[in-house]
C-alpha cells in the first residue's frame, strides 16, 4: 500500500476536472492522471461538485501495479470500488493474450488466393472487359453522391516550410482559403478498400528481394529463405496484361508497370466541396505549430509483424524461430491498413495545450491513454528535428465534404461491392490524409443520393427523350433498389476466395475490414516498454525483449476482435 495526495485540476479548453496523483518513480515522484475506474466512489464524487473540488488536495492510499496507481481511496478507508479483474490464462490454441496492454497502429487485411476464372470477381479474361465507347446492356452507369464527415482532425498537408535544422512545418492545402481535399486522395482510399473487399490483385507490390534478419548466434544479418514476392500467390501479383485485370484494376484503372498497356478506369471522383469553408480550419501552436510524434518507417524485415504462416495470412505461431519466417509454404499477412483508433474520439485527446506526458481523462478498458500524436522529447531542442514534422493547422472534426462518384459500365457485382463499401454502419470509419498512425483522418462516408441505370435503360431513356417507363426495373435511385446488387456481391465473394460454404460476414477479408473500420478497445501506439510514452523513444527495446524466451509474439490477427500486445 502507498500513501500520497491527489489534486483536482482543470484541464483543456473545456476546463474539465481531472484527478491527478503524485506517484513514486525511480527518479522521485511524478504526477499522473487517475483513470476514473481506479478512483473510489468517494473520490469520484469530487468531480461532480466542481465549485468545491477545484484546486482541492486530498490525502489518499493506493496500490502500484504495472507502473500505475490502482484502487485509489481516501486515506484510512478500504477500497469500495469494483474488485480487480481476474487474470485468466488463455486457453490452448488461443493466440490472443488476455493480459495485452496496447494495439499496434497498423495491421493487415488478408489477401487470399483468388479464383481468377470466377465469372464476376475473376480476371478480365473470364469476366470480359467492356469498352468505353458506349453504354452496355447488363452494365451499370450513373452517379453516387457521397457525404464525408471527419470524426478526428484531418491533415491535408501543403508543401510545408523547412527551418535551418531541416524540420518541416505543414499547413493545410487550400482552395479559396477553404480546405482542399483532392479527388485523387478520395479515389486512393476507395481503391485500397475496394481492392481488399473484392480480394483483387495487388495494385502495387515492391518487395522482390530477400530480406535479412539479425542472426544473434552468428552475430550477423542473414537472409530469409524466400522473398516476399515468392510467398505471394500468383493470382495476387500485380497485373501485367489486360487479360489479368482484377475487379479493382477494371473499376479504378490500370497502367502496366512492366511495359506497354493501360486501361482507363470506370470510376471518376468529381469536385470535392467543403461545406464549412474557411471555418473548417483550426490554427494551432500560435503560429509556431505543434510538433508531431515520429512516425515509424515500414520494416518488412520484422517478420513477426509482416510474414504469415500460410496463404490465409494467419500470424506466425508464438515462440517460432525468427529464422523460419519467409519460409516454404508460408505467406504474407496481407494489405496494410491503419485501423480506426477509438481513443482518438475520447474527450480531450486532441487538446493541443496539454502535454503527451499526461494521460487523458477518458481511459480505455481501465488503462491510461496518452496523446500519441504529440512529440515528447527529453529537451526542447529535440522537439523539432529532421525525424518528425510539425503542423500549424488542421481540418476540424465534424467537417463535412460532398462529392460525386461517377461510374460507367460496371457489372452488377462490381457495383454491388462499391455500394456495400459506401454503405457501412454507424461508427465504422475510413482513414484519409496524413498522420494515420497517430489517429488523424478518421471519417465516415454516407450515400446521399443514387442515380444508376443499366445500359438498356439509358438507351430507352434516350429513345423516349426522357424517363422511359419501360426500363424502371433497370434503374437504381434508392437503397432498396440497390440491395439486390449488394446481395449479388455478397454471394459471389465466398466462391471467389475459395470459401463457398462460409457466410459473407465470416470471411477473413470481411471480418478484418470491418474490425479495422470499427477500431479496437485498447490504447493504440507503436510497441514500447512502458505504458506512458518514453521521451527517448527507444522502441527497439520492445522488439529486443520480444525475442526472449517466453515471448516471440507476432502481430495479432486483425480478424480477431481483441488484438493486443503486451508491454515488454
Amino acid at each position: 500500500m502507498n500513501s500520497s495526495q491527489i489534486h483536482v485540476v482543470e484541464v483543456g479548453k473545456k476546463k474539465e476536472l481531472q484527478l491527478q496523483i503524485d506517484v513514486p518513480t525511480k527518479k522521485g515522484t511524478e504526477r499522473r492522471t487517475i483513470p476514473e475506474s481506479q478512483a473510489s466512489p468517494e473520490i469520484k464524487a469530487y468531480l461532480r461538485n466542481p465549485s468545491s473540488a477545484k484546486g482541492k488536495v486530498i490525502n489518499v492510499e493506493f496500490e502500484m501495479q504495472d507502473g500505475q496507481a490502482k484502487r485509489v481511496r481516501l486515506a484510512g478507508q478500504s477500497w469500495t470500488g469494483p474488485p480487480p479483474a481476474p487474470i485468466t490464462k488463455p486457453s490452448s490454441g488461443n493466440a490472443q493474450q488476455l493480459e495485452a496492454k496496447f494495439e499496434n497502429p497498423y495491421n493487415f487485411i488478408p489477401a487470399l488466393p483468388r479464383g481468377t476464372t470466377h465469372a464476376t470477381l475473376g480476371d478480365a479474361k473470364h469476366t470480359g472487359l467492356p469498352g468505353h465507347h458506349r453504354y452496355h446492356a447488363g452494365k451499370w452507369s450513373g452517379r453516387i453522391s457521397v457525404e464525408l464527415t471527419t470524426v478526428t482532425p484531418l491533415l491535408i498537408p501543403d508543401s510545408g516550410m523547412k527551418d535551418a535544422n531541416g524540420h518541416k512545418t505543414f499547413g493545410i492545402r487550400k482552395e479559396d482559403q477553404a480546405p482542399y481535399l483532392p479527388p485523387t486522395s478520395i479515389k486512393g482510399v476507395l481503391r485500397a478498400a475496394y481492392e481488399a473487399v473484392t480480394n483483387s490483385r495487388m495494385g502495387v507490390f515492391m518487395h522482390c528481394s530477400k530480406l535479412k534478419y539479425k542472426d544473434d548466434q552468428a552475430r550477423k544479418k542473414s537472409p530469409y529463405s524466400f522473398t516476399p514476392q515468392d510467398l505471394l500467390d500468383q493470382s495476387l501479383l500485380v497485373a501485367d496484361e489486360l487479360d489479368k485485370l482484377s475487379p479493382a484494376d477494371r473499376v479504378f484503372g490500370w497502367v502496366n508497370k512492366k511495359g506497354h498497356g493501360q486501361f482507363k478506369g470506370q470510376l471518376h471522383i468529381g469536385a470535392v466541396t467543403c461545406l464549412q469553408g474557411t471555418t473548417a480550419i483550426e490554427p494551432l501552436g500560435n503560429g509556431q505549430g505543434i510538433p508531431l510524434a515520429i512516425l515509424g518507417a515500414p520494416k518488412p524485415a520484422q517478420a513477426r509483424f509482416y510474414a504469415a504462416k500460410n496463404s490465409k495470412g494467419e500470424p506466425l505461431d508464438k515462440g517460432s524461430a525468427k529464422s523460419s519466417a519467409y519460409g516454404k509454404n508460408q505467406g504474407l499477412r496481407g494489405r496494410k491498413v491503419y485501423p480506426h483508433q477509438k481513443q482518438a474520439t475520447h474527450n480531450d485527446y486532441w487538446d493541443a495545450n496539454t502535454s503527451n506526458a499526461k494521460a487523458i481523462t477518458a481511459p480505455i478498458v481501465g488503462q491510461a491513454v496518452y496523446r500519441e500524436w504529440q512529440r515528447l522529447a527529453e529537451t526542447q531542442d529535440k522537439i523539432r528535428t529532421e525525424q518528425n514534422r510539425s503542423i500549424n493547422e488542421w481540418v476540424k472534426p465534424e467537417t463535412t465534404f460532398n462529392f460525386d462518384v461517377d461510374v460507367t459500365n460496371l457489372s452488377g457485382v462490381e457495383l454491388g461491392a462499391l455500394l456495400w463499401l459506401l454503405n457501412q454502419p454507424d461508427k465504422h470509419y475510413f482513414r484519409f490524409g496524413g498522420g494515420k498512425p497517430l489517429g488523424f483522418g478518421s471519417a465516415t462516408l454516407k450515400i446521399t443520393s443514387l442515380d444508376l441505370r443499366d445500359g438498356e435503360a439509358i438507351r430507352a431513356d434516350y429513345a423516349a427523350f426522357g424517363e422511359s417507363d419501360g426500363a424502371l426495373l433497370k434503374k437504381i435511385k434508392n437503397s432498396v433498389a440497390a440491395q439486390p446488387l449488394i446481395d449479388a456481391y455478397k454471394q459471389a465473394l465466398p466462391v471467389a476466395v475459395g470459401d463457398a460454404n462460409q457466410p459473407f460476414d465470416n470471411l477473413r477479408v470481411i471480418k478484418a475490414f470491418v474490425n479495422a473500420a470499427k477500431g479496437g478497445d485498447l490504447p493504440v501506439h507503436y510497441p514500447r516498454s512502458s505504458a506512458p510514452p518514453n521521451a527517448k523513444g527507444e522502441n527497439f527495446t520492445w522488439f529486443r525483449a520480444n525475442e526472449k524466451n517466453g515471448q516471440k509474439n507476432s502481430l495479432p490477427d486483425l480478424v480477431n476482435a481483441v488484438r493486443g500486445l503486451p508491454i515488454l
